[in-house]
C-alpha cells in the first residue's frame, strides 16, 4: 500500500550496533561502550493522491555511549549505573523521525538506583 504522506514511506537506513564491556570483580563494577551506527538511506516515493515522486535522502550517523554499572553489595539487590549517551554530541536526525525535523538527543547523562527488597 502507497502512503499519501511521503515522510513517512521513507526506508531506515541498515543499523549497526557494537558493545563492548569489561566487569571488575573486586568492586563489582562493570564499564561499557556502546555504538549504533545507521547508515544512508535514499529512495524514491511515490504519493498516491498526485502520483507524483520524490527522491528522499536520510543521512547516515553515528553515536557512542559510555556506561558504569556499580553493585557496592557485591549482588543484584542495589545497582547504582550511570551512562553517557551520544558522548561526543553527536548532530543527527533519527530515521524513525519525519526528515530533517527533529534532530536526536544530545550528549545525555543519565543516573540511575534501583533497589530491591
Amino acid at each position: 500500500m502507497l502512503s499519501s504522506n511521503p515522510e513517512f514511506a521513507v526506508k531506515v537506513g541498515r543499523t549497526w550496533t557494537a558493545a563492548l564491556s569489561y566487569r571488575f570483580e573486586d568492586p563489582n563494577l562493570e564499564l561499557g561502550w556502546r555504538n549504533r551506527t545507521v547508515q544512508k538511506a535514499k529512495g524514491s516515493v511515490l504519493v498516491r493522491d498526485n502520483k507524483t515522486g520524490s527522491d528522499i535522502v536520510r543521512s547516515g550517523y553515528s553515536v557512542h555511549d559510555f556506561y558504569v554499572n556499580w553493585k557496592p553489595l557485591n549482588n543484584d539487590q542495589l545497582n547504582i549505573n550511570v551512562s553517557l549517551n551520544n558522548a561526543f554530541n553527536k548532530f543527527y536526525y533519527p530515521h524513525s523521525q519525519r526528515p530533517n525535523v527533529l534532530p536526536g538527543v544530545g550528549r545525555e547523562l543519565r543516573v540511575g538506583l534501583n533497589y530491591q527488597f
